[in-house]
C-alpha cells in the first residue's frame, strides 16, 4: 500500500541565565514521539544537542503524531521554572511533502542557597578596634576565581558569623586577609 510521506522536526531550546545543562542533565531530559502505524521513538535531549538542536524524522507516514517531553524539575545546578510547546498539547499534522515543526522550550534557573562565614579565634582573644575590625576583610571566590562577595569581621554578627544569601549553587573559597 501506498503512504504519503512527510517530515517531522523536533526542537529544543533551554532558556535561562547562564545555563549550561551537563550530559547527565541533558539525556534526564526525554521525549516521545507517537504517531500512525504504531510509529513510536523515543530519544533525549542530549541526542537533540548533539545534532545541532533538532531532531528530525524524515519519510514518515502523514497524519497526527503526537510529540511529549519529560523533565525532571531538577537538573543539577538548576531548576526548571517552565516549559512550553509551540503546538497544543504536543500534537502536530505531518503534512506530504513538508517539514511540520513541535518545539519545546524550558526555562531554568540556578538554584541558590547560603554561604556562612565563622571566625573562631583560640587562645587569649583579643579586643578588636573597629580599624582592625574595618582590616579583616573575607573574599568570597567561586570555581573560577571571581569574586562573588566581600565582606569585613565588622559587618560579623555577635563578631562570630556573616551569611550571603542566595548564592548561585557550586564550590567557593574564602579568603581571609588581614
Amino acid at each position: 500500500a501506498y503512504t504519503k510521506l512527510g517530515n517531522l522536526k523536533v526542537t529544543k531550546t533551554i532558556a535561562g541565565d547562564n545555563i549550561n545543562l551537563d550530559e547527565a542533565a541533558r539525556k534526564n531530559i526525554q521525549f516521545t514521539v507517537t504517531g500512525p502505524f504504531n510509529f513510536e521513538e523515543t530519544f533525549t535531549y542530549n541526542d537533540i544537542y548533539q545534532s545541532g538542536g533538532e531532531k528530525v524524522f524524515d519519510n514518515i507516514p502523514v497524519g497526527e503524531y503526537t510529540v511529549t517531553e519529560t523533565a525532571p524539575d531538577d537538573a543539577g545546578l538548576y531548576k526548571k521554572v517552565s516549559t512550553t510547546c509551540t503546538v497544543t498539547d504536543g500534537k502536530i499534522t505531518v503534512v506530504a511533502g513538508t517539514q511540520s515543526v513541535v518545539g519545546y522550550t524550558n526555562t531554568y534557573a540556578r538554584k541558590v542557597g547560603s554561604l556562612k562565614i565563622i571566625k573562631k579565634l583560640d587562645g587569649e582573644i583579643p579586643v578588636f578596634t573597629e580599624e582592625q575590625k574595618q582590616a579583616m576583610t573575607f573574599t568570597v571566590k567561586n570555581s573560577s576565581g571571581a569574586v562573588y562577595g566581600s565582606v569585613t569581621y565588622k559587618d560579623f554578627a555577635d563578631g562570630a558569623s556573616y551569611t550571603f544569601e542566595n548564592v548561585p549553587t557550586g564550590t567557593y573559597t574564602v579568603e581571609e586577609t588581614i
